[in-house]
């Protein structure tokens, strides 16, 4: 090249953004297994009936157990994982409803109808008491911690046989 020039090597600086994508691989899949962790402590909530701190729901007056009629919001609920988070939770209408609490009420119609034990019935409004069924309690800290502890010791060069 004629004039001045200036040549700069990006051998190192590919390294570093090899090192930083593997980096960022390895922290998905710590992310990842803290998902596969929550949603399966989430399902063991479901076929105990119990909140994240081990407390009964309020039983429902329909059929079965509570909250598993069908199993459609138990089976619903899935993890999202990247880099920097995990997020598990269920994208079904009626999730919120069950995990907060709360009130229905009719938008359109002056009643709400619905079926109970195979009946048809009617109401001015539906009172949902709070089951929480999403939450992190003192057992998921400990499983979180050692998922952590041995992606710590893997990245660290502890964990090679």
């Amino acid at each position: 090249m004629a004039g001045a020039s200036f040549k700069m090597d990006l051998g190192p600086m590919r390294k570093w953004c090899e090192a930083a994508m593997s980096e960022m691989s390895a922290r998905k899949k710590l992310t990842e297994a803290i998902g596969m962790a929550m949603v399966a402590s989430t399902g063991r909530r479901f076929e105990g009936g119990v909140d994240p701190e081990g407390k009964p729901w309020e039983p429902s007056s329909g059929p079965g157990q509570t909250l598993i009629q069908g199993g459609h919001l138990r089976d619903s609920v899935t993890y999202e994982a990247s880099s920097e988070q995990v997020v598990w939770g269920s994208n079904r209408k009626y999730a919120a409803i069950h995990q907060h609490g709360g009130e229905i009420v009719p938008k359109t119609a002056k009643k709400l109808m619905f079926k109970v034990g195979g009946k048809t019935a009617a109401a001015d409004r539906v009172t949902i008491p709070q089951r929480a069924y999403l939450g992190v309690n003192e057992e998921d800290r400990e499983e979180v911690e050692a998922l952590m502890k041995d992606f710590l010791e893997q990245a660290l060069g502890g964990g090679k046989s």
